[in-house]
């Protein structure tokens, strides 16, 4: 929606979204019967996004506060999903964010911005 608000389209085509994208697919490794190279596939996703975010966060902050906001908060989500990889991976807490309960995303609810 804030990109709609900010003048911006989005391609109608997912593979177009893609292709724009800053990261690249994910995708099934060469031993994709290890759970382990699967989750290393899938920390290095959350990890390019955190590095996608953070770009988005330097590039609002004192700018635009909704829009930095709103990245901030998803920038938070990516980092406590890559903090699940890493407890999976290497069977041990993170030490990152505890959800009050599974499927509740703090980071994103409505703020005083939206």
């Amino acid at each position: 929606q804030r990109i709609y608000e900010l003048g911006g389209s989005l391609p109608r085509d997912i593979r177009e979204v893609a292709d724009i994208s800053a990261c690249a697919d994910a995708y099934l490794p060469q031993n994709w019967k290890d759970p382990k190279e699967i989750l290393k596939v899938l920390l290095e996703a959350e990890q390019c996004a955190i590095r996608t975010w953070k770009e988005v966060c330097d590039m609002t902050y004192g700018k635009d506060p909704r829009t930095y906001d709103l990245a901030q908060r998803i920038l938070q989500e990516e980092i406590e999903h890559e903090a699940w990889f890493l407890e999976l991976l290497y069977a041990r807490p993170s030490g990152h964010f505890r959800r009050s309960y599974p499927g509740e995303g703090p980071q994103s609810r409505k703020s005083k911005f939206e």
